[in-house]
């Protein structure tokens, strides 16, 4: 307050003398004096009624009820300092308040807004109209609710229908055989393409293997039989029906497999057995060496069939192993490609800051250059500086109608001079 009095009035106001500033100094006497008058306290407006020293005013209006102060959750609200605690519970439009169906915390004025994405606020379903959680309301749209409209459960398969579940039951009745009708040529589709699999496997392994005939067309070959009476050797046990040219006389054959103890007896014999239905002639056997060279070569087929199954078995399971290697082989090669594309990121990235840091540098050599450049050209030019003025003709359209100053570089007098 010294300087503050000195600048203010630089004479004594008592003789009006000229004081300067060893002239006064601060008498702690009557600060003591001064600290010791009784002061009302700021709040006395709000109600207050205490009287402190002034030496006491600041820890007082630390600890006075009666200050106002503002909230500490920034809602602009200037409160006394005895209502705060108040304040904070009831009144403050920021305060932390509790949801209470899904225990969230957010402050008060935000309370509108988590209402709308509350995931347990009970809304009404458009379809149906029940009240259900908000969290809910998806899966119950797509699992419960019976007015929503679905696609039918065999929509997959083919079936177009689009109707409300509560309808849905009424429609797999009426429609089953739609249904097992997309059902059938879905199997025979599957089925196709686990044919068309097995002659790709076949084709890929071993082109010994698909050289091969076909069984049916090695029994068609080698027996007289007809194409349509061999049996599926894939799918039955392998029955040797031998066929002999003396039944042919006198009406129709009809051959068919031997079974039971038919086919043991005619193995016991070594005979062949052809059932014969002429002239009331159930089952003939007779004995003869053609047919008895016709059997081992059905069992010889028999068991080439069951070597090409297991051959066909152990192919499939070669495909599966080479497609779980390759596969394998192919995620071990993806994951060391990602490895090495987020190693030359990061190098190049290092690159980068490494290149911006080189172009800042050449810039500010640039600049240095410069300077250095104008300074020598200023102290080479010996006293003779030439001013080269560029866009005179701008300059002297400004004089015209302004005030224009326009200054020369520096340059030396010598090189050696001012």
């Amino acid at each position: 307050c010294i300087f503050s009095c000195i600048n203010s009035r630089s004479t004594c106001p008592i003789d009006n003398q000229f004081l300067s500033v060893h002239d006064v100094f601060p008498d702690a006497c009557i600060e003591r004096e001064v600290l010791e008058l009784l002061v009302l306290c700021p709040g006395h407006s709000h109600g207050c009624k205490r009287r402190v020293t002034l030496r006491n005013l600041q820890p007082h209006i630390q600890a006075c009820n009666y200050q106002v102060v503002l909230c500490p959750n920034q809602c602009a609200s200037t409160v006394l300092c005895g209502e705060l605690q108040q304040h904070l519970m009831e009144t403050c439009a920021l305060r932390p308040t509790k949801c209470q169906l899904c225990s969230a915390m957010y402050t008060l004025d935000k309370e509108q807004l988590h209402r709308a994405v509350c995931g347990d606020v009970k809304v009404n379903c458009e379809s149906c109209g029940e009240m259900v959680r908000r969290s809910q309301h998806t899966t119950h749209l797509t699992t419960q609710c019976p007015e929503a409209v679905i696609s039918c459960h065999y929509a997959e398969l083919g079936c177009s229908k689009k109707l409300k579940r509560s309808c849905m039951e009424e429609h797999m009745n009426q429609d089953t055989q739609l249904h097992m009708q997309l059902m059938s040529s879905e199997y025979k589709k599957i089925k196709t393409f686990f044919s068309d699999l097995n002659r790709t496997v076949g084709l890929i392994h071993g082109s010994s293997f698909s050289r091969q005939p076909s069984l049916r067309s090695q029994l068609s070959a080698s027996s007289p039989i007809p194409e349509e009476h061999i049996p599926d050797f894939n799918n039955s046990p392998i029955v040797p029906v031998p066929y002999h040219d003396r039944y042919k006389d006198g009406g129709a054959v009809n051959v068919r497999p031997l079974v039971g103890e038919d086919y043991n007896y005619c193995a016991a014999e070594g005979a062949t057995a052809v059932a014969v239905s002429d002239q009331g002639d159930d089952c003939q056997y007779k004995n003869d060496p053609h047919s008895r060279l016709d059997i081992r070569k059905r069992e010889g087929i028999a068991a080439e069939a069951q070597n090409y199954q297991q051959m066909l078995s152990n192919l499939n399971a070669d495909a599966f192993n080479f497609s779980s290697n390759k596969l394998s082989s192919n995620e071990r090669i993806l994951r060391e490609v990602s490895d090495k594309t987020v190693d030359l990121g990061q190098r190049l990235l290092e690159m980068s800051i490494v290149t911006d840091n080189l172009a800042k540098q050449v810039d500010d050599l640039k600049v240095t250059l410069n300077e250095e450049l104008c300074n020598f050209s200023a102290r080479s030019c010996n006293g003779d500086f030439i001013w080269k003025v560029g866009n005179f003709s701008a300059l002297c359209t400004n004089i015209k109608s302004q005030k224009v100053s326009h200054y020369s570089p520096a340059f030396y007098t010598s090189q050696y001079g001012y």
